[in-house]
């Protein structure tokens, strides 16, 4: 092997170490902007809980008195599972908001707890007279999501830019070999998961 061929080769290692350190580096920092993004969701998500918590559950347990709040008692526990199924997928993708089925698992319990409202918020069985304060409550609830929605689309583009780059040929075998897998966007508030 000659001289200037070995050259050749080192420097053609060097190139292709240099390209997988920076491809590597690129695919970090488009990961940790999916971390920064839903970093920025996170709290209103938060208050959303915090809101059921707050101000609704005690409205539902409390009503104008026990005959009237029994029939209430199903919905109401209900919203207690549907809340604690989105608090324990909240906190599951707080640790990693670019993990796929983190992402998933809290859209589903999104779903459920949508499900729950437009019960409470809609006639319930066995409830003659609609909730008093309903209109608040989905005018309070309607205001929280509308302050999420510009959120979840910053979220949702992070992902995508970090999906495309991980996709991208020849970077899609660095990835593949460092773990960098697809991450899932949020599908945008009231919109079906």
């Amino acid at each position: 092997m000659t001289t200037r061929a070995l050259v050749v080769g080192m420097a053609c290692l060097a190139l292709l170490f240099f390209w997988g350190l920076g491809a590597h580096n690129r695919l970090m920092r488009l990961r940790a902007a999916i971390g920064k993004a839903f970093a920025q969701l996170d709290p209103l998500l938060a208050e959303r809980l915090a809101w059921i918590e707050s101000v609704l559950v005690p409205m539902l347990a409390g009503g104008a008195g026990a005959a009237s709040a029994a029939p209430r008692a199903p919905a109401w526990s209900r919203l207690m599972a549907a809340r604690d199924q989105f608090a324990l997928a909240l906190a599951s993708v707080r640790g990693q908001p670019a993990d796929a089925g983190a992402m998933h698992r809290l859209l589903l319990a999104d779903s459920v707890l949508q499900g729950v409202w437009a019960e409470l918020l809609g006639a319930l069985p066995g409830v003659d007279e609609p909730f008093p304060g309903r209109a608040e409550w989905r005018s309070a609830l309607d205001r929280l999501r509308h302050q999420e929605r510009p959120l979840v689309a910053a979220f949702n583009e992070a992902v995508a830019r970090y999906n495309r780059a991980a996709a991208q040929f020849p970077a899609v075998l660095l990835a593949q070999a460092f773990g960098f897998s697809a991450a899932a966007p949020m599908a945008a508030p009231g919109a079906p998961t």
